[in-house]
């Protein structure tokens, strides 16, 4: 006897999407920059060259070559001395004039004995030479080094990330069932009512 009733199992049906946990860094991430400021060395001598000073003037003087100020003074004293010794020679012919009578000499002899005195009294020096007055002063070198300077000032930038957490989405399309289809033919009641009844005797 044929089955009057056909089933049909209809399968579930979904889909899933999943996705895994992430760390993407953001594109306003920039690579370190650095600034470098370079300080050249520098080098000073500062140097002081020696000196040697000579002053000649008490050597010039006994050479003859004398300043103003010193001729000057020696004129004044000569002619105080020239004065003294003028005024010594008046007197001593004063008093030879006076005592002629006396010695039976007459006034010519008595200048030229004077005269002959003033030739006579004349006396040889030798004047030493001054020694020139030197003086040294050494000089000297001063040196200053400033060393070459490098600095690096480093400008580094947060790297910022985005954690993106795992997700999983599931999206049912179709739910499962069963179906069932009647195959058989209709059941009339009474029996009589079916419209390919046929009537038995």
């Amino acid at each position: 006897m044929k089955s009057l009733l056909e089933y049909t199992v209809v399968p579930l049906k979904y889909e899933y999407k999943m996705q895994h946990a992430q760390l993407k860094p953001q594109d306003t991430a920039q690579m370190p920059k650095h600034t470098m400021q370079k300080t050249g060395g520098n080098l000073q001598i500062r140097q002081s060259q020696a000196q040697i000073r000579q002053d000649s003037t008490q050597f010039r003087s006994t050479l003859g070559y004398k300043g103003t100020a010193e001729v000057n003074g020696e004129w004044a004293q000569r002619s105080v001395q020239a004065a003294a010794e003028a005024t010594e020679a008046y007197a001593a012919i004063g008093n030879q004039i006076r005592h002629i009578e006396n010695k039976g000499t007459t006034l010519a002899d008595a200048y030229y004995n004077q005269a002959m005195q003033r030739l006579s009294g004349g006396n040889l020096a030798v004047t030493p030479l001054a020694a020139i007055e030197t003086s040294f002063t050494g000089g000297g070198a001063e040196i200053n080094y400033q060393q070459a300077k490098l600095q690096f000032d480093w400008s580094i930038s947060q790297v910022r990330r985005e954690f993106v957490p795992a997700s999983f989405k599931l999206n049912i399309s179709q739910y499962n069932s069963i179906k069932f289809e009647y195959v058989g033919k209709p059941i009339y009641v009474p029996a009589s009512a079916d419209p390919e009844y046929e009537a038995t005797v």
